[in-house]
């Protein structure tokens, strides 16, 4: 159930990019999550692929293409996650920003 709560968070960064894409695929896997990711970063996709765990990676999201800030490519690294280009990440900031000022209801 969705419920506006963040369950995991992540900081530092591991000596080897390989243990950075394990910890995520794990993350994934042990809250039944789904990764939309940045597909101009190498390794991601590949690693996931080795692992049989594509599955955990989100497609192009419909609503970037819906607003004209993505094209949809179909198949091949680009149809999944996100090229993070400007507009994309000033959209992403913009969003966590409201999702951050947003009232906490107190019980």
């Amino acid at each position: 159930m969705w419920t506006d709560t963040l369950v995991a968070e992540f900081t530092g960064r591991p000596m080897f990019a390989d243990d950075f894409f394990e910890l995520s695929r794990k993350l994934c896997l042990f809250y039944n999550a789904r990764m939309n990711y940045e597909n101009n970063k190498k390794g991601l996709f590949a690693y996931f692929s080795k692992m049989n765990s594509l599955y955990l990676l989100t497609d192009v999201l419909d609503f970037l293409k819906d607003k004209d800030m993505i094209k949809g490519i179909p198949f091949g690294n680009k149809a999944k996650g996100v090229n993070a280009t400007a507009p994309i990440n000033g959209y992403a900031r913009t969003l966590i920003r409201n999702w951050l000022l947003k009232p906490v209801p107190t019980v």
